[in-house]
């Protein structure tokens, strides 16, 4: 069993892992999501994440099946890992390890920037790739790879994931969320009523089974129909839904374009969702 403690000014987080191909996408995945430019001050507080065979829990309770709101509170904790130093422990991996994690915050407990101008930054997409060894050398090792640098544009979501094998083979996937465009809507079948906005949406592939996990939050617990389409229309799946959330595990094999379209009463919600490897 492996435990890795998160440690920083304002939240400590735990996570406990089984090693192996798990603990290497897993880890990945966390310090993905984990890594925005900039980080708001919080009280101090405790979060235990575990993750096993490619089961997140938070506090004991599967992500997937976390209220609207503490699912968002998990998230957003997640969200402000940043800047992250590895440190490495102990190097017999017959034993317990625990390794250390410190993030260097760029805005101090006002809020304000510590270093540089606000106005001067732009976004800059990155994450890392994690190594086991076992060669009597370091036994852990960390790389990052730097993303090209873009400004984060209105109502855009990027998320970048790699995953690392024994071999030292990564895959990386990305998905890009966006509204969809005047053009793209002319393609699709007549849609008709107000616009809303889905809220927490999240895009995560399971490398251990090759299939990905879609979730976000509704306006209102009220029947709510969920439907996914590829570029050229054809139906992937159709779920309807009355808890205010939606959760789903389903096939995403193929690199391309496609359409989450979310109906809810006369509103109706569409996502253009872009996948890459």
């Amino acid at each position: 069993m492996l435990t890795l403690m998160l440690n920083n000014p304002t939240t400590m987080k735990k996570i406990v892992l089984k090693p192996g191909f798990e603990f290497i996408f897993s880890l990945s995945l966390i310090i993905v999501l984990g890594l925005p430019p900039m980080l708001l001050a919080q009280n101090r507080k405790d979060v235990d994440i575990n993750i096993v065979n490619g089961d997140t829990t938070v506090n004991g309770k599967n992500i997937k099946d976390l209220s609207a709101s503490d699912r968002a509170v998990a998230l957003k904790d997640i969200n402000r890992m940043s800047h992250t130093t590895v440190i490495l422990g102990n190097k017999d991996f017959n034993t317990q390890r625990t390794y250390t994690f410190k993030r260097r915050s760029d805005l101090d407990s006002t809020g304000n920037m510590i270093n540089g101008k606000p106005d001067n930054l732009k976004k800059m997409d990155y994450t890392y790739s994690l190594k086991l060894r076992d060669d009597g050398d370091n036994g852990f090792r960390a790389r990052d790879f730097a993303m090209k640098m873009r400004a984060e544009r209105k109502n855009t979501q990027n998320f970048d994931y790699v995953s690392t094998d024994n071999e030292g083979i990564s895959t990386r996937v990305r998905f890009r969320v966006s509204e969809i465009s005047n053009e793209d809507l002319k393609k699709m079948p007549h849609v008709e009523g107000g616009k809303f906005e889905i809220t927490d949406l999240n895009v995560v592939p399971e490398f251990s089974t090759g299939k990905t996990l879609l979730i976000f939050d509704l306006p209102a617990k009220t029947v709510a129909t969920v439907k996914l389409t590829d570029s050229e229309g054809k139906l992937l799946f159709e779920e309807k839904t009355t808890s205010g959330s939606f959760s789903k595990t389903f096939p995403l094999g193929l690199n391309g374009i496609y359409f989450l379209q979310v109906k809810q009463g006369n509103n109706i919600a569409i996502k253009k969702i872009v996948k890459e490897e």
